[in-house]
């Protein structure tokens, strides 16, 4: 079919046109791409602070599977030493943990004299209690308390840690497997400190509701959009992950079935809120409730992705959560 010149050239220039018009949308198009990872995505990692000793890799095997965890011993720790276990949210290993707490555990091990562990989950889930949790960990029921107790073993024969002083610090699904290490093998650890975890329903969990625990703190933030601060049904970014109770009914579950009592909830700012309960003089449970805070970690030194929530600045977990533990002393 002929086609004239002049026709030709028009045919050329609105091609053209289109291209440019298409090229124009498609840098539009990444440039708002760019922005939105920029903002709800992308979280800088703080650079790695002067410590006093160096990372460390290890492994060791539980059944048939070689298990992976890094290890911070100060230059200078104390001669029967603590312990501090840091277990990682879902999706997340030891090292992006270490990362995202700061660094400040190894900074807190450096001053106060204890060592810190940061184990990898299988392939970065832990078995926790919730019994429809989706992760393969789960499913496959991989031995992560056999894993967590070899780790403490290996802790106590290569540097002499005190039995007596293992603690667990748990973020997100970390800290539904602290509740279980609490829960099930409440002679294994000293106490507990978890951020942005809750109980499941007692039709959900698989771990032991009945008998005492050591001693629990607790952060959550009140604008959780994945583990809901009043409880429901559990979503991690469209998933189902089970169904949660209330962080306060968490809370007063554990008080509960250690006889503790509540004392006058105190107030610390607009921001933070505290309830304890005690016995005999004692701390069992200690609540922190983040007002508007996300599904992060309250601290000063990483902000978590803003997909997540709002980072709160004004409570530093790592170093309330070694208060708790006594380890400031």
């Amino acid at each position: 079919m002929y086609i004239s010149l002049r026709h030709y050239r028009k045919l050329k220039l609105s091609a053209m046109y289109l291209l440019k018009i298409g090229l124009i949308s498609l840098a539009v198009l990444l440039v708002i791409i760019t922005a939105l990872y920029s903002y709800y995505i992308y979280a800088p990692i703080p650079r790695i602070p002067q410590l006093g000793a160096n990372i460390s890799s290890s492994t060791i095997k539980v059944g048939e599977l070689e298990r992976r965890f890094l290890s911070y011993v100060p230059a200078k720790p104390l001669p029967r030493p603590a312990l501090v276990i840091m277990l990682h949210g879902s999706g997340l290993d030891g090292k992006r943990f270490r990362e995202w707490t700061g660094y400040r555990f190894d900074q807190l091990a450096d001053k106060d004299g204890f060592l810190v562990a940061y184990p990898d989950g299988y392939k970065g889930n832990w078995n926790d209690c919730r019994i429809d949790a989706p992760f393969e960990a789960k499913q496959l029921n991989i031995d992560d308390m056999g894993f967590l107790h070899a780790l403490i073993a290996y802790y106590e024969r290569q540097y002499h840690v005190d039995p007596e002083k293992v603690f667990v610090f748990g973020y997100s699904n970390g800290g539904q497997m602290a509740f279980r290490l609490a829960m099930e093998t409440p002679e294994k650890v000293a106490g507990i400190a978890t951020v942005c975890a809750s109980l499941p329903d007692a039709a959900t969990c698989s771990c032991t509701m009945n008998g005492t625990t050591p001693p629990v703190l607790m952060v959550n933030g009140t604008a959780d959009k994945i583990i809901p601060y009043n409880g429901g049904e559990v979503n991690l970014f469209f998933k189902k992950v089970g169904t949660a109770i209330s962080a306060l009914a968490t809370a007063q579950h554990f008080a509960a079935r250690n006889n503790a009592m509540e004392e006058t909830p105190a107030t610390a700012s607009t921001v933070v809120s505290q309830r304890k309960w005690t016995k005999e003089g004692r701390t069992i449970v200690q609540f922190i409730s983040i007002s508007g805070g996300g599904h992060t970690i309250p601290q000063l030194t990483f902000r978590f992705p803003r997909l997540l929530g709002l980072t709160a600045t004004e409570y530093d977990s790592p170093s309330e959560a070694c208060r708790f533990f006594g380890l400031d002393k």
